[in-house]
């Protein structure tokens, strides 16, 4: 390499750093980006659920969702909670759930559906 090649490579590497200095003193925080590792413990096995709340006997039962999460696992959503294995069965298709209703009887509804527990088809 000849000297201005060498002179051409210096002044380009000293204009890089002083605008890369500039910059980091111009920038604004990122903050955190990731979950620190205690949130990431939470996320991948969260808390047990609390006893079960009895649905009321008298109102209606509604099917909001089901969710089929990366594990494999179902999550049936009724009346706003989810649900155990014994309440609630996924039907083959997804879209719809076999529930075990308080008086005993079991329904099939599609999710959005509701019943009233002890009511006629």
């Amino acid at each position: 390499m000849n000297r201005s090649t060498v002179r051409l490579l210096v002044l380009a590497a000293l204009a890089s750093a002083s605008s890369v200095q500039a910059a980091d003193q111009t920038a604004a925080p990122y903050g955190r980006l990731f979950h620190s590792p205690d949130e990431r413990l939470l996320i991948d096995h969260p808390p047990p659920p609390s006893a079960p709340e009895e649905p009321a006997a008298e109102g209606p039962v509604r099917l909001d969702g089901i969710i089929r999460r990366s594990d494999g696992r179902t999550v049936i959503w009724v009346d706003g909670r989810p649900t155990t294995a014994t309440e609630a069965q996924p039907t083959a298709s997804g879209s719809a759930a076999v529930l075990s209703l308080p008086n005993g009887e079991r329904r099939r509804l599609r999710v959005g559906e509701s019943i009233v527990p002890g009511a006629g088809r």
